[in-house]
């Protein structure tokens, strides 16, 4: 049976693809050297059976089941035939995301506007604080989490770089200034992050885990890139760095057992795959740590019957690292990704 979540949770894992970098924008390999012709990397599929289609069916399912107040119905019983609103904010803010990455990719009039309805809601219930920032705050959660922030961040990159732009840019530049200034405030001083904050001083607090770190680390990155700030590339190398040890080094051989791994692991590909691309000063160190993480996450063969989770918990960034083994020449890792791919799709 197809779970309630099914809708929401197959939005999250199409629209990562959407990210630059991704299977549409991959260039393709370089041609082999006739003396080596064995290593060349097999060629990602650019575009898969029904794929596009079916993106464009959750996009109008997203733009078409909205509420007033800005929240998108975000599941589907197809049980009972119901629709719910969920009040989860890391799901809401996942799917302003989400959405956000598809409409720059493929701008829409309908979908800009849902998209500044969902951020009109997020700034309703935000608070600007002297000194913090734009600080996410809402009175029925009944805890404040970091990963709204990132998430709220990736978002605002999404809708400022859009072609379509957004109806109200100036507000929404400010507004990502604001969640990106306050962002950076839980961060930590060993370079990864608090995983939520208190309500009333908006101080960081709680211990480090490998999801709202890698959701801090990969809005850290876009957010450099899209402001060409070297304090925030300073910054995310740092972070990187302090990451890659606490949950990479010293792991399993392959990801299996290791769930804080098997966490992290997504949001890191994705950032240090856009590093990579960038040039950067780290970006060598950065292509060798993503290979390195794909190694030990294809090492084990996933039963069949796993493939729909595996693809939703890492799917688009199994593109971007992809990208990686091709551009480090290792052939064996790139056609284990392929396979995940399309075993995945």
């Amino acid at each position: 049976m197809i779970s309630s979540r099914t809708i929401h949770i197959l939005a999250l894992a199409v629209f990562p693809c959407a990210w630059s970098g991704c299977a549409a924008r991959l260039k393709a390999p370089p041609a082999p050297e006739a003396a080596t012709p064995q290593a060349s990397a097999p060629a990602v599929p650019t575009r898969i059976a029904g794929g596009s289609h079916s993106i464009d069916l959750v996009r109008q399912f997203l733009e078409h089941n909205q509420k007033p107040d800005g929240y998108f119905v975000t599941a589907y019983d197809f049980s009972s035939h119901r629709s719910s609103t969920s009040d989860d904010a890391i799901e809401q803010a996942g799917t302003l995301w989400g959405l956000a990455m598809l409409d720059r990719d493929q701008p829409t009039s309908t979908a800009a506007r849902a998209l500044d309805g969902a951020a009109r809601f997020f700034l309703s219930n935000s608070r600007r604080v002297a000194g913090r920032g734009l600080i996410p705050y809402h009175k029925a959660r009944a805890k404040e989490e970091t990963a709204i922030a990132a998430m709220l961040v990736l978002a605002h990159i999404e809708r400022l770089e859009s072609t379509c732009g957004v109806l109200h840019r100036a507000n929404a530049q400010a507004d990502f200034d604001g969640y990106l200034e306050f962002l950076v405030t839980l961060r930590r001083r060993d370079g990864r992050f608090h995983p939520g904050y208190a309500r009333q001083s908006y101080r960081g607090e709680g211990i480090p885990s490998p999801r709202h770190d890698g959701a801090g680390l990969l809005a850290l990155v876009r957010a450099a890139r899209f402001t060409g700030r070297s304090d925030l590339h300073r910054l995310a190398m740092e972070s990187s760095r302090a990451m890659r040890r606490e949950y990479v080094e010293g792991a399993p051989s392959h990801a299996s057992g290791d769930e804080r791994m098997r966490d992290f692991a997504p949001w890191a590909l994705l950032a240090w795959h856009a590093i990579a691309a960038s040039g950067w000063e780290g970006a060598a160190d950065c292509e060798r740590w993503g290979l390195d993480l794909a190694r030990k996450m294809t090492a084990a063969p996933v039963p069949p019957e796993d493939a729909l989770e595996d693809w939703l918990r890492w799917g688009g960034a199994m593109v971007c690292a992809l990208d990686l083994a091709r551009r480090a020449g290792d052939a064996a890792v790139a056609a284990a990704l392929q396979a995940r791919i399309e075993q995945g799709l």
